[in-house]
């Protein structure tokens, strides 16, 4: 989902950010017997807390997951949230996931793909500059 109307960063510490979504959505208001929520951060977000609109100990089960998508060397935190029985008048309200994110972490995929690429095409050069024969080669008498 876009996040433009859902992230917020704190003016007084700039690698905090806020993310609010509604933990339920409007769409039918009925009861599910096993919903369950999965929030994917970014790749380095770090010191990751959670704000419920309910109480967590009736019955929800929160557990924090590595989340592996295209080029993810290390996983994206991943906060699976289940709920048994949730209904949408109780359940309702603002979910908070608060998290650190550093900006220079961003640059670690690309400059990981580079040094990837650069090692493919060395290796490539190696090969094909280096002779690897399997036979023996005939020596004239």
């Amino acid at each position: 989902m876009p996040t433009e109307h859902h992230l917020f960063m704190d003016p007084l510490e700039t690698d905090e950010y806020t993310l609010e979504i509604d933990f339920m959505h409007a769409w039918d208001k009925s009861l599910s017997e096993d919903y369950k929520v999965r929030v994917v951060l970014p790749e380095g977000a770090t010191n990751i807390r959670l704000e419920l609109p309910f109480q967590a100990h009736n019955g929800a089960t929160i557990s924090l997951d590595k989340y592996f998508g295209t080029l993810d060397f290390y996983g994206r935190p991943m906060l699976v949230i289940n709920k048994p029985n949730a209904v949408h008048d109780i359940c309702n309200g603002l979910m908070r996931v608060k998290y650190n994110f550093a900006q220079n972490s961003m640059l670690i995929e690309p400059v990981q793909l580079f040094f990837m690429i650069l090692c493919i095409f060395v290796a490539i050069i190696i090969f094909y500059t280096v002779e690897f024969d399997l036979e023996k080669k005939k020596t004239k008498k």
